[in-house]
Order: structure tokens, then sequence, then C-alpha cells
């Protein structure tokens, strides 16, 4: 039998090599080699007082009241081995998350994620603050970067009217501001102005963009070089709202706010504070069009965006959303790479994954990993902007 010779072994080798690299998850995540900062993270506690037991319903925390009826068919199975007593410390949880939380990055090649609490309003049942997070990011090593206001200034902006605001008011703000600063939060987060309900566990918030605590959030943001996290959906006129949200939480009202107009006013108001308006891809109103995204880069040097990509279950339980990112193969449609590619400066990527502790499953998951993925089909050098060189300019970190 004649022997194969160099050239032919060579060859053979070489194709090895390329299977290896073509199914490793580095490949299916585009960032070999660089790895990547995700903007927007977040993680769960199942112990002590706080428990969040549904925790991404829609992309935002679902937070469980102690008088919600439960059925069979919502119940979320918990370990019994992550069950603690109800006197266990609230950071428990959160610190024992960050273990899975790591893995979870390192399957996508992420080297650092900002972390930070959902938005909420007062009298939120199982609120938290930021820092409840701090042992957990510590224990980070490095990894994890901490954004905070979604549990303290938040509450504040939506709990005070927005023709009312006393001067105790704006005291009152300007102090948990400086607190955060003095925490070495990297950004003010996850803030909100328009956040649908997507299950009867979920909440609905809204207020004006243009709000004056938001202006004024924006004048601290600026003197103090901290980008704002803003979650918020696109409305650009008032307008009925979708069946798909009435049906799917009581707490919607029949109609939604316009916000466009009032993110213009706010993004004029100080050029030299920094929006990234997260979950870009993640659209229920239908309004979260290219040409819209297009117009605003073009026209407020001041925005940013970060993407989201909705994974196949979490499209599937969640109904037909509109102006998606990517196709049902997983590809980048033309429309967006297309926008990626006129603005590559100006995107970055925000998972927006709920991550507990060891064992407890979530579909969350499912959209920091398509996400990443999706971020394979640009070519160089806009995938390496959006993956990690835009987020090191504008939050000032570094991998």
């Amino acid at each position: 039998m004649k022997k194969p010779g160099f050239l032919s072994v060579i060859v053979a080798a070489m194709t090895f090599a390329s299977a290896l690299y073509f199914y490793s998850p580095e490949y299916a995540s585009g960032l070999t080699g660089f790895g990547g900062i995700d903007t927007h993270m977040h993680l769960f506690s199942i112990s002590g007082k706080r428990q969040d037991h549904n925790p991404n319903r829609g992309g935002s925390g679902s937070f469980r009241s102690p008088h919600t009826k439960t059925s069979s068919f919502t119940r979320t199975k918990q370990p019994p081995s992550l069950l603690r007593p109800s006197n266990a410390p609230e950071e428990e949880g959160y610190t024992n998350a960050v273990g899975p939380l790591l893995k979870l990055m390192d399957k996508r090649n992420v080297a650092k994620a900002m972390v930070m609490p959902p938005p909420q309003y007062r009298g939120q049942p199982g609120a938290y603050d930021y820092k409840a997070l701090l042992p957990a990011i510590q224990a980070g090593g490095g990894r994890l970067l901490l954004v905070a206001g979604g549990g303290s200034l938040n509450p504040l902006i939506m709990g005070t009217n927005a023709d009312k605001v006393a001067p105790q008011d704006i005291e009152t703000f300007k102090k948990k501001a400086e607190l955060i600063i003095k925490s070495g939060a990297v950004a003010f987060g996850e803030m909100t102005a328009l956040h649908v309900c997507m299950s009867e566990r979920h909440h609905y918030m809204a207020a004006p963009p243009d709000h004056p605590l938001f202006l004024l959030l924006a004048d601290i943001a600026a003197s103090n070089g901290m980008p704002i996290d803003l979650h918020m959906e696109a409305v650009t006129e008032k307008m009925a709202t979708p069946q798909k949200l009435l049906e799917a939480c009581s707490k919607n009202p029949h109609t939604l706010p316009p916000t466009i107009p009032g993110l213009e006013r706010l993004l004029q108001h100080n050029r030299n504070a920094i929006f990234v308006w997260q979950h870009i891809g993640w659209d229920n109103t239908g309004h979260m069009t290219t040409e819209l995204l297009n117009r605003l880069l073009h026209e407020h040097p001041n925005l940013f965006l970060s993407i989201r990509v909705l994974g196949w279950q979490q499209t599937r339980l969640e109904g037909r959303f509109r102006n998606t990112i990517t196709n049902p193969q997983g590809r980048i449609r033309p429309e967006w790479k297309q926008l990626l590619s006129d603005h590559p400066g100006r995107f970055m990527v925000g998972g927006d994954a709920f991550v507990g502790e060891t064992g407890f499953k979530n579909k969350s998951s499912e959209s920091f990993k398509e996400s990443w993925r999706a971020i394979n089909n640009l070519l160089e050098p806009a995938r390496s902007k959006v993956s990690w060189k835009t987020a090191e300019q504008v939050y000032k970190v570094h991998k």
C-alpha cells in the first residue's frame, strides 16, 4: 500500500485543525483572540429575603410578590440544594451567581461584563440596590464592572411627577448619585423611560425621557464622565398598545406614550452626556426601525446603541417580534449589517442575561449567546469595534 506523501499529511492536519476551530465556542462567538466586553448583564438571587423566582420574562427582572398566586404551570422549580434559610444574607445569592456568570462569559469569550440592578420603582416587591452587588463584583476578580442607579435613582424618577419636582427632590437625587460615583460604578443604570410588562409578575414603568431628574442625571453624568444605561421602548408618537402586550400583562395601559421626541430633547440637553440605549433589536412596538436608528445616530453624536439578539426560544415564547437583527438562520439581516457597518463606532453588545446560582436554568442566557454569536457575521474592523473597542472608549475601561 502506498504511503501518504508529506503534502497529503500536511493537508490532512490542516483540515483537522480547521474542523476543531470551526466547532469551537470561540469560533461560534466570533471573538477568538481578543475577547469582548458585555455592557449589560444581571445577577439574580434565590436565597435570603430577595427571591427572583422568574428572573427574566421579556428582558427585565420579574420580581415575585409574596402575594402573587402561582399555578403549577407558571411555578419555577428550584433544586433543593439552592434553597437557603430566609435569614440568609441578601448578598450571598448574588455572590454565588458569579461562578456561573464567569463560566457563561468564558463560553462566549467575553473578557468583562457590566453588572447592574434592573430598573425599579418605589415600593416594588423584591427591590434591591447596587450595594447588594458589591461583594459579587469583588468576587469577579476584575472581570465584573458595576453599573448603579436602577434601584436608587430610577425609583426617584418614577415616583416624582415631572411637573412637580421640588428642591428637596433634586437634593435627594444628587446625594444618591454622589454615592454611586463614590462606589466605583462605571455608569448609571439600568434606567428606564418606558418599560413594558411582559407577565403578571413583571412591571410597567414610564416617565418622560426629558423628565427634570433625567436632565439632572445627564448633567451629573457629563461632569463625571459616566455614561447612562437606558432601557426604553421606541415609540415615535402616542400609539395603541400592541395586543400581545395587553394579553401578556394587565398592568400595561391601552396606550403607550411617545419616547423618541423626549429622548431627542434629553440628548440635546447636554451633548457631553453619553447615553447607551440598550436592548436594540428587541422591539415590542414595531417602531425600532433601522431608518429611525440611522437618523438618531446621525443627529445625536452622544447616543450609542447596545444590541440584544433574541434567541430562537425567546422569540417562540414571546411571540413575533418585528425589526429583529438576525433572520431565523442567525444571520444579521442586510439592513442591520448596513447600519452596523455605517456606524461601527456607535454599537456595543449587551447580552441582558439574568444569571443565577449553579443549577438554575434560565432562558435569558440565550440572548447573551445569540448576541455574541451574531457578531461573527461582521467583518473587521466593525467586529472589533462592536465587540469591545467602542465599550472601552465609552465606559473608559480596559479588558
